[in-house]
């Protein structure tokens, strides 16, 4: 069980309980440094926490909402990319979690050193990745395949 002590009832009320929940849910796509921080940063009080605590929940609830690789197909260019990836110039972006919602295997676009022209769609391994370092981003906003290639696009074209 997390401990966690929110600056005020009311968001100790709302949030504790879907805390205890979300951290189970986030736990194998994340490292356990990245966790660590997190659930580190939500002991904060005041806006800092509540505002990690809703971060961890709403990060939870999308994670559970994403696609598994039984469902979307392969390298569909309106599919959606729920979670990203990076480490370095790097990344990876995750259309799909494995079956029955775990982290593995999952399906992506991975784009090495900023090389968009060499990047490529094909299975990832969530696991490895946080292993080696690559941070989950929390501040992505999901976005269809074509999106993020045409993002990787301007940034090789210097915008």
């Amino acid at each position: 069980m997390v401990n966690i002590s929110p600056g005020s009832a009311k968001v100790a009320e709302n949030l504790l309980g879907q805390i205890e929940e979300a951290i189970p849910v986030l736990g194998p796509f994340v490292s356990p440094c990245q966790l660590k921080l997190m659930t580190n940063a939500a002991h904060g009080d005041g806006e800092e926490g509540e505002a990690m605590m809703r971060l961890i929940v709403d990060m939870a609830n999308r994670i559970k909402g994403a696609g598994r690789t039984d469902r979307q197909g392969v390298e569909n260019e309106e599919a959606i990319v729920t979670l990203h990836y990076f480490l370095g110039r790097a990344d990876w972006y995750i259309i799909e979690k494995g079956k029955d919602g775990r982290a593995e295997p999952a399906y992506g676009f991975a784009v090495l050193n900023g090389d968009i022209g060499m990047a490529e769609c094909g299975y990832i391994s969530i696991e490895d990745l946080t292993r080696k370092g690559a941070v989950l981003d929390l501040h992505f906003t999901p976005c269809t395949l074509r999106e993020v290639r045409a993002k990787h696009e301007l940034l090789r074209a210097g915008y």
